[in-house]
């Protein structure tokens, strides 16, 4: 998709949300051939930060369908809404994990280097290491915008990713759970916000 307006990009913050994946200290991108996720330089192709984060259920579907509608209200009804690009719903541990995904570009499509999305404190101070584990938990700022999926075909939502609050940062020997090396391909107040700040384009 191309030509997009600034009312194509909405700004979302989503408090409290558990961190799986985060590749924001390094550029990283996706090798079909090896079925895994490496760092690579910024010249890569399709390299990238990107970060997984999970809700509840509740909040997971509301989120979903907030992209959903955003899609539709830019693309009119006659553009069939495929996917929330990045999202996956599995079972883990017993219980329905539902992840989105957030990255940012290496390089805008003028081809200038994007800096790294910021990760902050509590307090906003920037935080020194980077290399946090799944298990961290924290915000997310991220900006929805209408995108076309070339690997499936599918035109949907993708996030990009703005800036990460980090609360209860996991590192080293503390991580639990699934490794990061190992990835492959109602009425009550939810939290979820618009977020009003100039989208960059």
């Amino acid at each position: 998709m191309s030509d997009f307006v600034k009312e194509d990009f909405k700004r979302m913050k989503v408090p409290n949300v558990e961190f799986i994946f985060p590749y924001v200290e390094n550029l990283v991108h996706f090798k079909h051939n090896e079925k895994k996720t490496v760092e690579c330089d910024a010249n890569a192709d399709r390299a990238n930060w990107e970060i997984y984060f999970t809700l509840e259920e509740s909040r997971a579907k509301k989120l979903y369908a907030l992209a959903e509608k955003h899609f539709v209200d830019r693309c009119g009804k006659k553009e069939k809404f495929g996917a929330v690009h990045g999202f996956t719903d599995n079972e883990y541990q017993d219980k329905l994990q539902m992840r989105f995904r957030a990255s940012l570009k290496a390089k805008t499509s003028a081809g200038k280097l994007n800096k790294q999305p910021p990760v902050v404190d509590r307090d906003g101070l920037p935080v020194e290491d980077r290399n946090f584990y799944n298990g961290s938990t924290g915000d997310i700022i991220f900006t929805m915008h209408p995108a076309d999926n070339p690997t499936t075909n599918k035109k949907g939502i993708s996030f990009i990713l703005n800036k990460i609050i980090l609360h209860n940062p996991i590192y080293g020997g503390e991580a639990d759970g699934e490794d990061l090396d190992d990835m492959s391909a109602d009425n009550q107040d939810d939290g979820l916000s618009e977020f009003d700040e100039e989208i960059p384009f």
